[in-house]
């Protein structure tokens, strides 16, 4: 029973997002730049341990952005079925929810004055950017 209130809820959701495809898929291009920008400059700071408050910074604002991503409908999904569009947000979320993790694992590499770990972290996250973007991302 729980499940197919969940499954209700989602689609409901899903249902309201996709109505309003315009605002959200600008709204989630402005968290996505914002992860980049964000991103472009913890590549500067993240192997300097002189700049971890900063790297940390950084990475909140990325965490944060994704949080706010994670909500939205990305323009691809608009030209979806419903079966479809639910399983593809499902898909979204759920890598949003890596990149979340990622980003997490990596704050915790700086707090714990692990850099070298950090920047390996770091380097996982373009392979992300890439697999998302390919598989989310419309062809504009």
């Amino acid at each position: 029973m729980k499940k197919l209130a969940k499954i209700l809820q989602f689609s409901l959701f899903a249902i309201v997002l996709a109505s309003y495809p315009s605002a959200h898929a600008t709204d989630l291009e402005d968290a996505m730049k914002n992860i980049g920008k964000n991103a472009k400059a913890l590549k500067q700071s993240v192997g300097d341990p002189a700049k971890k408050a900063e790297a940390i910074a950084e990475i909140g604002e990325m965490i944060k952005s994704a949080e706010a991503a994670r909500t939205m409908t990305p323009k691809k999904a608009t030209d979806l079925s419903d079966a479809e569009r639910a399983q593809f947000m499902s898909d979204f979320q759920k890598h949003i929810d890596g990149l979340i993790e990622q980003f997490k694992k990596i704050e915790t590499d700086l707090t714990d004055g692990k850099t070298d770990d950090a920047k390996a972290d770091f380097a996982k996250v373009n392979e992300m950017k890439r697999q998302g973007h390919e598989k989310f991302a419309a062809k504009d």
